[in-house]
């Protein structure tokens, strides 16, 4: 699959296909669950940073980080569907849909939001502000210098299809966001994790959240019920050394690259364990997760975490 970068991905159990985003090629892969072969490609003039699937109208759909909006593409024919929305905040990235209520929830990076867009009228509904929201001044890039705050930056954004709750992590502050889908209100106080959370899955079976602490080496059990952390499990080689050395790509003053647990998190209910990629000590790894055969960032290793207790 070309140059690899697969900043996003997405499974669609309907029609047995897998989507992952390249950032690299400017394309959306479509794979064959069934054969675990590529079956067919979008190109596109942007790299894409969030990918899911909206059944009820078979629709894929897009964030395009450079126009900041969300687009929407027919399954069938491959191509657009109406004009782009437009997402508040500053660097729109990911995007997690809710099958049920047909609402998808759009995180805007350096806006310190994360937007609701209804999915039959195409507009934004609501925009909720995660925890500090944006960094300051606004605009300002915490990555690049210049900001006298850094803001919330959440990244990573996932749908308990089943309550109808959605969880933001917060990548900069450590928190994990608890959101009602219908009412879009927040949901009691923020939930503490590890250092730098980016990746999330839902077990709706146990009402369990994993959280992927990329710096820590973690990944955080919360309880949906209580909304607390229940557990923590260490990853690999657990944390970089010296602590938060890899932070504005400044990787000269890691003596330890530790596991760096990023992207996304998939639970097999069946199984009770827990699938995830890591970026790991530098080497190229080839991983076979969901019945799929790719080559992940160039970086990547799957981790199998059973979650029995």
């Amino acid at each position: 699959m070309g140059g690899g970068g697969i900043f996003a991905r997405a499974i669609n159990p309907w029609s047995n296909e897998i989507y992952e985003a390249s950032f690299s090629d400017k394309k959306l892969y479509i794979i064959n669950g069934a054969t675990d072969r590529v079956k067919d490609s979008i190109a596109l003039d942007y790299g894409p940073q969030g990918v899911d699937y909206y059944r009820a109208a078979d629709q894929i759909l897009m964030v395009n980080m450079g126009t900041e909006s969300l687009e929407i593409f027919d399954r069938k024919t491959k191509t657009l569907v109406g004009a782009p929305i437009p997402i508040p905040g500053h660097h729109a990235v990911k995007v997690a849909v809710d099958q049920g209520l047909g609402k998808a929830w759009v995180t805007s990076m350096h806006g310190g939001s994360v937007s609701v867009v209804d999915l039959k009228s195409a507009q934004v509904l609501d925009t909720i502000i995660i925890g500090t929201g944006g960094p300051v001044p606004p605009h300002c890039n915490p990555w690049a210098g210049g900001c006298t705050s850094p803001g919330s930056t959440p990244i990573q954004v996932a749908v308990d299809q089943k309550r109808h709750l959605v969880y933001v992590a917060s990548y900069t502050e450590n928190h994990v966001t608890v959101i009602n889908g219908r009412s879009h209100k927040v949901v009691g106080s923020r939930i503490p994790v590890g250092s730098v959370p980016n990746g999330m899955g839902i077990n709706e079976v146990t009402n369990k959240i994993y959280v992927g602490n990329w710096q820590d080496g973690t990944v955080s059990v919360i309880s949906g019920a209580t909304r607390q952390v229940v557990a923590t499990v260490t990853v690999g080689s657990g944390a970089q050394e010296p602590p938060h050395c890899y932070e504005a790509l400044k990787i000269d003053g890691c003596t330890k690259w530790g596991s760096m647990p990023i992207g996304p998190i998939g639970v097999n209910v069946t199984d009770n364990q827990l699938q995830r990629f890591l970026l790991q000590e530098v080497t190229q790894k080839i991983t076979k997760i969901h019945n799929l055969l790719f080559k992940t960032n160039d970086l990547a290793l799957t981790k199998i975490i059973s979650l029995s207790n």
